[in-house]
C-alpha cells in the first residue's frame, strides 16, 4: 500500500489531512467527509464491506480485554506445550515417531494437526490484522499480535487430534519386519466365521473402527480440549484484567504545583444570551432527550414532549456496552429543570421518568463494566461519573419527594461518602480521560449535573473540578482553538481541525454570559453546549479574562500521571505553542499530536499553522514533549504552510514574521526547532540567530536563545522521557508521569501558589 499521506477536502474546503488509508475510510463511515467519482466508490464498496462484516466483533473489545486475552494466551501456550509433551502426545514427537515407526502413526494425522494451525494464523491475520493497524500499531507488529487470538481456539484441538487417531493403533512399538505387514499370513488356515472368533490383531496393526467411531473419538478430544482450554483461559483473564485495571485506574496522588485554580466569580454573569439562545434553536429541531429539553426551555411542542417521554423504555444497561448512563444523566436534568413544573412535565410524565427510567438507585457504585462475561474490569471514568452521579441524583429526588426508605438517603446508604472519596480521587490525580474526544465532555455533563443539583459538599468538590478542567482549557487554548495531547480516542488522532473538541462548545456557551463578551455563531456542538443553558456553573473571571487574550508571557507543564502524556505550553499575547505530547501507553490509549505554533489568526486547520512532529510519521513513535519558554524541538522536520514565504535567511536559519510574531525555524529530515524572537529587524535576528547557533551538528543536543538561555535535550528521549535534559546547565526533571498538577512560570502574584500535597484516604 502506498504510504505517502493522503490530503482531503471538507465541506468548506478545508483541507484534512495528512490521513491514512483505514482514517479515510473510518472518516467516510462516519460521514464526515465525502467523495462521489468512481474511482474512490469503487475502491470503497471493496473495502468497506468486508470491513463491516469482518472488523465489527473487534470494535466494542477493550485494549485492557485484549491484551489480558494474549498475555494469557501466549502463557497457556507454553504450559500446554511441555504438559503434552511429557504425555508423549506433542505433534513434534509424533512428527519424530512417525519417520521412525514407518507408518504407525500416518503422516496425514500430522498434516491435519499442521493445517488446522496455518488456517488458525491465516484467520487471524485476515480478521484482526487491519483493526490493530487502525488502533495504530504497524502492520507488523498487529500481526504478532494477532495471531495468537484466533489461532489458540484450533491449538489445542490441533494437538489432540493425532492422539484422538493414535487410540486407533496399537501403542508398542514393533520388534521385528512382521510386525507391519497389514495382511494375515498366506498360511493362515481358513476358520469360518460362525465357527471360531477371528483371532486377536498382532501389535502394530491397524484396528478397524468405522467412520463414525472414529469421530465420536475426535470430537470428544475437541470438547475435552475445549472446555479445559476456555476454565483455564477465564481463570488468567480474570486475574490478569483485575490487576491491570487496579493499576490502571487506581488513585494517583499529584503534587498540586504552584499554580492556582482560580475561583473568584465576582462578575455578575447573565443567564441567557443571543448564543446560548441559537443553541437551544439549533437543537429543539433535532432529536433525542437533549431536543427534548430545548423544547421545553422554549416553551414549544410541551404534549409531544410528554408523549416522547411517556413511551420512552429503558434500553440497555449503565456502563461500557451498554450506555444507558448517557441517557440518565439527561434525564436527569431535564427533570431538575422542569420536574416541578405540571405545565411542562405532565405528572404521569414525571412519574414514568422517576419509577421506569432512572432505573439506577441504592447506595451500591456500579464501577465494573457489563456485558463481559463477569470479567473484573473497571468501568472507564466517563461511564462512573454518568452512572454514579445520576444515582446520587436519583436518590436525592426520591427523598426530597417524601420517601422515608432509607436506600434512598445518601448518606445513610454510604453512596456520597463512595462518590466523595471517587470525586476526591480526580481531585488529586485529574481527569483520566484528559481531553478525550469525545469522552471528555461525558465526563463534563455529570460533574455539571452534581455542581447544580447535588448538595455540599459534592456540588463544591465537582465545582473544583470544573474550574480546574476549564482553567487548563484557558491555559492550552487561544482564541478557544487548541491541540493538546490526549487521552482517547484512536480514531481521533489524526483529525486537523483546532477546534474538534466539545469543551470548546461548553466554553463558548460559558463565555457568551459574560458581560462585553459576544459569541459569533453558528452554535458548535449544540448536544452538549446546551448543558450551560441547563446547570448553573459559571466561569470563573480569571479563566474567562486568560480564556479571551494571554496578558503575560507564561510557561505551564500539567502533570496527567502515571501512564499519560504531559501537557506544556508557552503562550502570552497573540501566540501559543503547544507541545504534541507521546502515545507512552497502549492501555491507556494515549495520542499524541504535532506541537504547534497557535497565533492570533483564527486559523484553525492543522496544515495552515507552523507545526513539527518526530520522529517519523506515526503518532505512536513520536516524543513531541520538546517545549520551553519561546522554544519547540521534535526529531522530525518543521512543517511550514505554503502561504509562508521567509523574511529573512542567514546559513541554515530562516525568520518568518506573522501576526505580530517573529518565529526562527531551523529544518532538517531527522531535527526541527522554531523559537520566538524578540522584535526587530527580522535580517539582524536571522544574523543573530546563526551567530548564536552557528554549528548544525551541535543543534541536536542543544540550542541557545538570543537572550543566552542554553537550552539541552535529546530529541530521541525514550517516550516516558522528558525531551529537554537541562536549562543553563541546570538538569531538569524528565519524569513527566510524576509531574505536579500545575507547575508554571511567569504568572502574576495573585495565581500563584504554595499549596500543600493532598492526602487521599479513599481510593476511586
Amino acid at each position: 500500500m502506498d504510504a505517502s499521506p493522503i490530503y482531503l477536502l471538507d465541506s468548506k474546503a478545508n483541507p484534512i489531512g495528512p490521513c491514512t488509508r483505514e482514517q479515510v475510510l473510518a472518516s467516510l463511515r462516519r460521514k464526515e467527509i465525502q467523495r462521489s467519482d468512481a474511482a474512490w466508490q469503487a475502491g470503497l464498496n471493496k473495502w468497506m464491506p468486508i470491513e463491516d462484516i469482518l472488523f465489527k466483533h473487534y470494535r466494542g473489545i477493550d485494549r485492557v480485554t485484549y491484551l489480558g486475552l494474549n498475555i494469557s494466551i501466549i502463557g497457556y501456550f507454553i504450559i500446554s506445550y511441555y504438559v503434552l509433551r511429557e504425555l508423549k502426545i506433542s505433534p513434534f514427537i509424533i512428527l519424530e515417531k512417525t519417520r521412525q515407526w514407518d507408518g504407525m502413526i500416518p503422516l496425514e494425522h500430522f498434516y491435519v494437526w499442521l493445517g488446522i494451525n496455518v488456517i488458525g494464523c491465516v484467520l487471524a491475520a485476515i480478521f484482526l490484522l487491519p483493526r490493530l493497524s487502525h488502533a495504530g500499531l504497524s502492520r507488523w507488529w498487529a500481526l504478532f499480535s494477532a495471531i495468537p487470538v484466533i489461532g489458540w481456539f484450533m491449538w489445542i484441538p490441533g494437538l489432540l487430534l493425532p492422539w484422538a487417531f493414535r487410540e486407533t493403533r496399537a501403542s508398542t512399538q514393533p520388534t521385528d519386519d512382521q510386525a507391519f505387514l497389514r495382511s494375515p499370513p498366506a498360511s493362515a488356515p481358513d476358520v469360518p466365521d460362525t465357527l471360531t472368533p477371528p483371532p486377536p490383531a498382532p501389535a502394530g496393526v491397524l484396528k478397524e473402527l468405522s467412520f463414525g467411531h472414529r469421530l465420536r473419538r475426535v470430537l470428544k478430544s475437541f470438547a475435552f480440549g475445549g472446555i479445559l482450554e476456555a476454565a483455564v483461559v477465564y481463570c488468567c483473564l480474570y486475574i490478569v484484567i483485575y490487576s491491570v485495571t487496579i493499576t490502571l485506574f487506581g488513585t494517583q496522588v499529584l503534587q498540586p504545583g504552584n499554580i492556582a485554580v482560580p475561583s473568584e466569580r465576582n462578575t455578575v454573569q447573565s443567564d441567557s444570551s443571543d448564543y446560548l439562545n441559537q443553541v437551544l434553536i439549533e437543537r429543539a429541531q433535532r432529536s433525542g432527550l437533549e431536543a427534548m429539553m430545548a423544547r421545553l426551555a422554549l416553551g414549544k411542542d410541551i404534549p409531544g414532549v410528554n408523549e416522547h417521554l411517556q413511551n420512552r423504555r429503558v434500553t440497555g444497561v449503565s456502563g461500557t456496552y451498554g450506555n444507558w448512563d448517557f441517557r440518565l444523566t439527561a434525564l436527569i436534568t431535564l427533570i431538575y429543570n422542569f420536574g416541578d413544573d405540571p405545565e411542562l412535565i405532565y405528572p404521569e410524565t414525571l412519574e414514568h421518568i422517576v419509577e421506569v427510567l432512572l432505573n439506577e438507585r441504592g447506595g451500591d457504585p456500579q464501577i465494573w463494566t457489563p456485558k463481559i462475561f463477569g470479567l473484573p474490569l473497571q468501568d472507564t471514568e466517563n461511564h462512573i461519573l454518568q452512572t454514579e452521579s445520576s444515582r446520587y441524583l436519583t436518590n436525592q429526588w426520591i427523598a426530597r419527594q417524601g420517601n422515608p426508605d432509607p436506600k434512598y438517603d445518601n448518606i445513610e446508604n454510604g453512596l456520597e461518602t463512595w462518590l466523595l472519596g471517587y470525586l476526591q480521587g480526580i481531585e488529586t490525580g485529574g481527569l483520566f480521560e484528559y481531553n478525550s474526544f469525545p469522552y471528555a465532555a461525558y465526563a463534563l455533563r455529570p460533574l455539571l449535573n452534581l455542581e447544580a443539583f447535588a448538595a455540599e459538599p459534592v456540588a463544591a468538590s465537582a465545582r473544583r473540578i470544573l474550574d480546574r478542567m476549564n482553567w487548563e482549557y484557558a491555559l492550552g487554548s487561544l482564541s478557544l482553538r487548541s491541540y493538546p495531547p490526549m487521552c482517547r480516542h484512536r480514531n481521533h488522532a489524526s483529525v486537523s481541525d483546532l477546534t474538534h473538541n466539545y469543551e470548546m462548545a461548553l466554553m463558548k456557551a460559558w463565555m457568551s454570559l459574560y458581560p462585553d463578551v459576544e459569541m459569533p455563531g453558528p452554535p458548535l456542538h449544540s448536544r452538549h453546549a446546551i448543558w450551560a443553558a441547563m446547570t448553573s456553573y459559571r466561569l470563573p473571571d480569571t479563566v474567562v479574562e486568560w480564556a479571551r487574550a494571554k496578558p503575560v508571557d507564561y510557561y505551564v507543564r500539567i502533570g496527567r500521571g502515571r501512564r499519560a502524556s504531559a501537557e506544556i505550553y508557552s503562550g502570552g499575547p497573540g501566540y501559543l505553542i503547544s507541545a504534541g505530547g507521546v502515545a507512552i501507553s497502549l492501555l491507556r490509549d494515549t495520542i499524541a499530536r504535532p506541537t504547534v505554533l497557535l497565533l492570533d489568526d483564527d486559523v484553525t486547520n492543522l496544515p495552515k499553522i507552523l507545526h513539527l512532529a518526530g520522529p517519523g510519521e506515526r503518532y505512536a513513535g513520536w516524543n513531541n514533549t520538546g517545549v520551553y519558554k519561546h522554544f519547540a524541538v521534535a526529531a522530525g522536520p518543521v512543517r511550514i504552510p505554503e502561504t509562508w514565504v521567509a523574511d529573512a535567511v542567514a546559513d541554515h536559519w530562516s525568520v518568518y514574521v506573522r501576526s505580530g510574531q517573529r518565529i526562527g525555524v531551523y529544518s532538517s529530515d531527522s531535527l526541527g526547532i522554531f523559537c520566538l524572537l524578540p522584535e526587530g529587524d527580522p535580517e539582524e535576528l536571522a544574523r543573530e540567530l546563526a551567530q548564536a547557533n552557528p554549528d548544525k551538528s551541535l543543534l541536536a543536543t542543544r540550542f541557545q536563545q538570543l537572550d543566552g538561555t542554553r537550552i539541552e535535550y535529546d530529541p530521541h528521549a525514550r517516550k516516558d522521557t522528558w525531551v529537554l535534559k537541562a536549562v543553563n546547565a541546570d538538569p531538569v526533571d524528565r519524569d513527566f508521569q510524576s509531574w505536579p498538577l500545575l507547575q508554571g512560570d511567569g504568572f502574576p502574584p495573585e495565581l500563584q501558589s504554595e499549596l500543600a500535597p493532598i492526602s487521599v484516604s479513599d481510593s476511586r
